[in-house]
């Protein structure tokens, strides 16, 4: 993305044009802007603070000051194709991030979503590279804001009419509900964690690898047994962030009585609940980090806790917990893709050694039997 786009979507004409199309503006229009570059070192997106001056005739409810989200490709795409369902259900709530309006322009291939401006107000607590090494958490009080808010998000869209018309929109992940897609993607995970071990073993613990090997064959009769049938009928599952981890949440100020957001929806779709959980709280958490005060078992409780207050019916906390530890199991391979796909070893390799603690501390090995 270059200059010659950032300026098209700051410029005034076009900003008045959106407005207008959206309904946002009856009368007046944008008469000058200016932005800065938000520094977002985790996203692949680009973030701009607009400043924005109207006409003196203008009548309009919106902001002098805005931040727009610009990304290419089909990611963005999803991001507004989940925004417009949104919209045609009029979900709105606490767990979403205030926008003004989205979009797609098909001429250069970038997606857009306003927002007001919450530089002010919020922050984020972590950063990936942070989050890699496995040094830094963010504060208790952050993490309930944020397990909160992901219940409120998946209590929203725990509706069967909302997940019928999303899912030949968002899929089901990389968990399909049809054999033959499942089939496929276990082919793509044996030839992945061939080209991971001959790339490791001369390093890699040799009992971890055995015990990978072990637990590649398996993986489709815990499909089957355990996401099959639900990912067909929709049933207990929800839309989930799919890239859910505790930088992707903007967290209120000290002296800013507001929830906390998630943001970058880039990778939203259909799946159990503890896809986002298992991300959330075992990807970068240490045995030791999770056990502490009983941080793991806490945290879920609130989120169950807090589901339910939604509305969530017929989902039981032991239900929960067989979900999550399905979810450590499946997503042990996603940290192997990402070693073999080149991500930073601090990455992969942090994360796939968080998940295997979680696999021997929850018993997970008991699921394969």
């Amino acid at each position: 993305m270059d200059r010659m786009h950032i300026a098209h979507f700051t410029d005034p004409k076009w900003l008045t044009a959106e407005y207008y199309r959206c309904g946002l503006l009856q009368k007046g229009h944008v008469l000058e802007t200016d932005y800065t570059c938000l520094n977002m070192p985790d996203s692949a997106s680009i973030f701009l603070k607009i400043r924005q001056v109207f006409s003196h005739n203008t009548r309009s409810l919106l902001p002098d000051s805005i931040c727009i989200k610009l990304r290419t490709g089909m990611a963005g795409m999803a991001e507004v194709a989940f925004f417009q369902l949104l919209e045609k259900f009029r979900l709105t709530g606490d767990s979403l991030m205030p926008r003004l309006l989205q979009g797609y322009d098909s001429s250069s291939d970038i997606s857009y979503l306003l927002m007001p401006d919450m530089t002010q107000s919020h922050t984020i607590l972590q950063t990936q590279q942070q989050a890699c090494t496995l040094g830094t958490i963010p504060h208790d009080m952050g993490c309930i804001a944020a397990i909160g808010t992901l219940a409120h998000f998946h209590g929203q869209c725990w509706q069967p009419d909302l997940l019928e018309e999303a899912a030949p929109i968002l899929g089901r992940g990389c968990f399909w509900n049809r054999e033959q897609q499942f089939a496929v993607n276990q082919t793509l995970r044996l030839k992945e964690f061939k080209a991971f071990r001959e790339a490791t073993q001369s390093w890699f613990p040799t009992s971890q690898l055995e015990k990978l090997e072990m637990i590649l064959p398996t993986l489709s009769r815990l499909w089957r047994d355990n996401l099959q049938h639900r990912l067909e009928s929709l049933q207990q599952v929800t839309i989930v962030h799919g890239d859910c981890y505790f930088r992707h949440f903007f967290y209120p100020l000290p002296d800013h009585p507001a929830p906390a957001y998630l943001f970058d929806f880039d990778q939203v779709t259909i799946q159990t609940p503890a896809y986002d959980l298992v991300q959330l709280l075992v990807s970068y958490w240490s045995p030791e980090t999770r056990q502490e005060d009983q941080r793991e078992s806490s945290l879920l409780r609130h989120y169950h806790a807090t589901l339910c207050g939604t509305g969530v019916m017929n989902y039981s906390f032991q239900q929960l917990m067989m979900d999550y530890r399905v979810m450590v199991i499946l997503q042990l391979f996603a940290a192997i893709k990402e070693q073999v796909r080149g991500c930073a070893k601090p990455l992969w390799l942090n994360r796939l050694m968080c998940l295997l603690g979680a696999f021997e501390d929850l018993d997970c090995q008991q699921l394969l039997s």
